[in-house]
């Protein structure tokens, strides 16, 4: 979808290759650095925790961090969000200057709640 909205073909058979040629052409085709936004970075960890295959699952997953490490000049940044804190996991070992925000002052309101939110939608929860 991605590919098509910047008409793109992609032609590599791996994942991996599709990943990297996405991320190559839309460069190549804009001039400008590539943005990866992940939602939820950490649900297929917790999906999976209890997969026999999992060592084939943390592979294929940590194939897809090495792809954004190796192609790191042409990303401006990558955002990931989740609820757990897996940064140190072995499948981000490819993906290794990462920066935790959560609880950096300046980055509040984008990472949970600011306490002017809690205290205007949260007040009734919070009287007991």
């Amino acid at each position: 979808m991605v590919a098509q909205s910047f008409q793109i073909e992609i032609c590599s058979k791996t994942l991996s290759g599709k990943f990297t040629e996405l991320i190559t052409k839309i460069y190549n085709k804009t001039k400008k650095e590539v943005v990866v936004l992940i939602d939820e970075y950490d649900k297929p960890i917790i999906s999976n925790l209890q997969n026999k295959n999992l060592k084939d699952f943390q592979e294929t997953l940590g194939s897809f961090y090495e792809v954004l490490k190796k192609n790191d000049e042409y990303i401006k940044f990558i955002f990931l969000t989740g609820i757990s804190k897996f940064g140190h996991v072995s499948v981000f070992s490819k993906l290794n200057n990462l920066n935790d925000l959560t609880l950096i002052d300046e980055f509040n309101s984008i990472c949970g709640y600011t306490q002017v939110e809690l205290e205007s939608y949260f007040i009734k929860y919070m009287k007991n």
